[in-house]
């Protein structure tokens, strides 16, 4: 049962509507709509609650008007809504690997199989200042849409390494990946390297948290979405919380769980991009298949609990080095379904990223907050129960 007031369920429903069909994939159909939000007693198997109707006319293009000469067809809807009763966990994994200050360019020649790539140096480190605004307004619709206490958040950022809220308190699995035992612990060549945040409902302490993040062009670009991934993996484990503070997941199957994956994934793997640190020519930009396997392995294993994933892969082009290789682990790790199935059946195809309905490509960094504003709309939606 909702615990807002009736003036805000109202609010919350209008809010819902119009971002559905104000959605980049959907508004380009619809020609008009009008709706009306009311809120009523609802009757289940478990008994009543608060929820919302929604009345809805929506006229929308057709893609079937030249064979039946309609160009556009009337559709009246009408849905119950209520919040979902579920509590909702989400993990924010980002890199903040060297790449993430700095701009690429490309060669794009048209008689060429692969791009001829150049890095340069950006002081302001504008993809990473873009992932902070892009997590913080996602958790401010979150936040906005859903009601007090029923979500939690925390942050995963990673280069090739990630930094644990007790680094003397490492998890067993970390220490199959790296048997270094000092790997987890020692930072000398890795800052700035974030302090990941467990899981919480103190929502203004994770938007200081990132306002607080830094990163330079010297930091290593050496990058592991598959570490990341497995950081988050065992955040919403509620048998792990020892390793996070304590923090409070439920059991797989209790609660609603999410993973957001960012990637400057051209260098998911090893470490030459970049390497001596400040070197930006001459770039090799590199894949480390046992990397892409283990990530994989990590998604197929939350997904199969339940746990639904995004991933964006951020500038990457299939024509760079590396980046059909990319585009596929991205798009297999994620949730959601795939344009041509039977494609996905068979384990020898690389997927396309954007062809995969919870995988973003962003290939231009200032629409990386629509990414993270359609996957949060996705998120935060209402459950219909009618």
């Amino acid at each position: 049962a909702s615990t807002l007031p009736k003036n805000q369920q109202i609010q919350a429903c209008n809010r819902f509507f119009t971002d559905a069909v104000s959605n980049p994939k959907l508004k380009e159909f619809v020609v008009s709509e009008t709706h009306t939000c009311r809120t009523e007693t609802l009757t289940s198997p478990t008994g009543s609650y608060q929820g919302v109707r929604i009345n809805a006319g929506v006229k929308v293009k057709t893609y079937f008007s030249e064979q039946l000469g309609l160009g556009t067809l009337d559709v009246d809807v009408t849905a119950v809504a209520s919040e979902d009763k579920e509590t909702i966990e989400v993990i924010y994994a980002f890199s903040t690997q060297g790449t993430m200050c700095a701009t690429t360019t490309r060669n794009n020649a048209a008689n060429t199989t692969q791009n001829q790539m150049t890095l340069t140096p950006d002081p302001t480190c504008n993809k990473f200042e873009l992932t902070k605004q892009g997590i913080t307004q996602s958790i401010d619709l979150l936040t906005d849409k859903l009601s007090p206490n029923k979500l939690q958040v925390g942050l995963v950022p990673f280069n090739y390494k990630v930094k644990l809220p007790n680094i003397n308190n490492i998890p067993p699995s970390f220490l199959a990946l790296e048997p270094d035992k000092q790997f987890f612990s020692e930072f000398t060549n890795e800052e700035p390297l974030p302090a990941l945040v467990p899981l919480t409902r103190d929502y203004n302490g994770v938007r200081a948290a990132l306002a607080a993040m830094t990163l330079s062009t010297d930091v290593n670009a050496w990058g592991r979405s598959d570490i990341g991934m497995h950081t988050a993996a065992l955040m919403l484990d509620s048998t792990q919380n020892r390793y996070f503070s304590n923090h409070t997941p439920r059991n797989f199957g209790d609660s609603k769980k999410y993973v957001i994956l960012m990637a400057d994934g051209s260098n998911i793997g090893c470490c030459y991009t970049n390497n001596p640190t400040g070197n930006y020519d001459n770039q090799y930009i590199y894949f480390y298949e046992p990397y892409n396997t283990h990530m994989l392995d990590v998604c197929k294993n939350l997904k199969d609990n339940g746990v639904e994933i995004f991933t964006i892969l951020l500038d990457v082009n299939v024509k760079d080095t590396g980046g059909p290789q990319m585009n596929n682990v991205m798009a297999r790790c994620a949730s959601g379904q795939y344009q041509t199935p039977a494609e996905e059946t068979n384990a020898n195809n690389l997927l396309e990223c954007s062809k995969k309905s919870f995988c973003f490509n962003v290939d231009d960094v200032s629409k990386l907050d629509d990414a993270y504003a359609q996957i949060t709309s996705i998120i935060a939606k209402p459950k219909l129960d009618q």
